[in-house]
């Protein structure tokens, strides 16, 4: 995995149980931390050619929606609503393929203090 997915991956991990964040905060975090400037269309490509890693499988995936609140995952190739699902499971419930990003969507600010706590 190149530097840029491990830190995608990371970044993932430390989405909490019960909130979705979207593509482009992840850019906003990589540029904060790593000085790396990804659009959160090309987030999405990165993520997408991880999806068959198993490291990604357990990951937090399906915490990561777009901006919008919509479910995109047919854009990673995914089918059914496994990412629908999944975040129903953890309480985060969808009005027909979207997430109300007011409810259940984390503020950039408050993943960024927590991924910069995992780097120290």
């Amino acid at each position: 995995m190149s530097n840029t997915r491990s830190y995608i991956y990371q970044i993932i991990q430390v989405i909490p149980y019960g909130k979705v964040i979207y593509y482009g905060q992840i850019s906003d975090v990589l540029l904060a931390s790593h000085d790396i400037f990804l659009r959160g269309q090309v987030v999405g490509w990165q993520m997408s050619s991880m999806k068959k890693s198993l490291e990604y499988q357990e990951s937090n995936w399906q915490r990561v929606i777009a901006k919008t609140g919509q479910i995109v995952t047919h854009k990673l190739g995914l089918i059914g609503n496994l990412q629908l699902d999944l975040l129903a499971a953890e309480g985060v419930m969808a009005t027909g393929d979207r997430i109300d990003m007011v409810k259940y969507g984390m503020a950039t600010e408050g993943l960024l203090n927590i991924y910069q706590q995992t780097l120290k």
